[in-house]
């Protein structure tokens, strides 16, 4: 009886050692790896219809204060945006897509400025979390079938800023290929038909050429690699090794000749 007894006691004692250690990871995880998603929230902010008294369907596009939409909300849920959509629609009707114009607008190239950082030093967890509401655009445009053309515009906009940066990033440091976290992103990416340019070292592409037998690429790319003094002296090397045999097939000739 005492051994179950002390058997149970361990087996709680594991599991809520477990608990605690789970518990622990995951909440200093989400305190060091996703301070810039909190940092941009997708919450209601300020709605596109307040700012909007005063504009006229001739100058909405351009008089617009952008920035001020955007504020710090700068992905924002995107039923907050379908409302404002179908509310613009109704300010501007004999605007056609009015509402998606604008909003197509205000949340990629007119959002672009505010998030331009997130291009410039690679952070995984930043560039995941706009990849994240990228593709939730996606399934917007399947669901909602009337605004499709503007949650496929910015989808793409946002997919592209990706992998444009993931390419930027792994060109500069061409070891990032091998990140775990990059791969991942970087497939996320190639699904939806935004492939990443990863670059390989030369030691990398020259076995690859050879393994898989193509002899021109290999060729060409050499030569493309060789300095102008390099060329020069492959050029005369293989003049020198024409003119030689040349001789000897014409020594060979004079010798059967005779």
């Amino acid at each position: 009886m005492l051994s179950s007894f002390f058997k149970r006691s361990v087996i709680v004692f594991l599991v809520l050692y477990f608990v605690v250690t789970i518990t622990w990871i995951l909440s200093s995880n989400s305190i060091e790896n996703f301070n810039v998603i909190r940092s941009m929230p997708k919450s209601r902010g300020v709605s596109a219809v307040s700012l909007i008294d005063g504009l006229t369907a001739q100058n909405f596009m351009e008089a617009f204060p952008y920035e001020k939409y955007n504020g710090t909300n700068l992905f924002k849920d995107i039923l907050d945006v379908k409302r404002d959509i179908t509310t613009i629609d109704s300010l501007f009707p004999g605007v056609e897509l009015a509402g998606q114009q604008l909003m197509a607008e205000a949340l990629t190239n007119k959002l672009m400025p505010s998030v331009q950082n997130i291009f410039k030093e690679y952070n995984p967890d930043s560039l995941l979390f706009v990849l994240e509401w990228a593709e939730s655009l996606k399934y917007y445009a399947v669901l909602d079938s009337k605004n499709s053309i503007f949650y496929e515009a910015v989808s793409d906009f946002w997919l592209g800023e990706i992998s444009k940066g993931l390419t930027a990033f792994q060109h500069e440091k061409k070891s990032l290929k091998n990140d775990f976290r990059f791969q991942f992103l970087a497939q996320r990416c190639a699904f939806q038909k935004y492939p990443v340019n990863i670059k390989g070292s030369k030691i990398e592409k020259f076995k690859n050429s050879l393994l898989s037998g193509n002899w021109a690429h290999l060729i060409k790319a050499t030569w493309n690699d060789l300095s102008l003094f390099f060329k020069w002296l492959v050029l005369f090397a293989f003049i020198g090794t024409f003119i030689s045999f040349f001789f000897f097939l014409r020594r060979v000739y004079n010798k059967f000749k005779k």
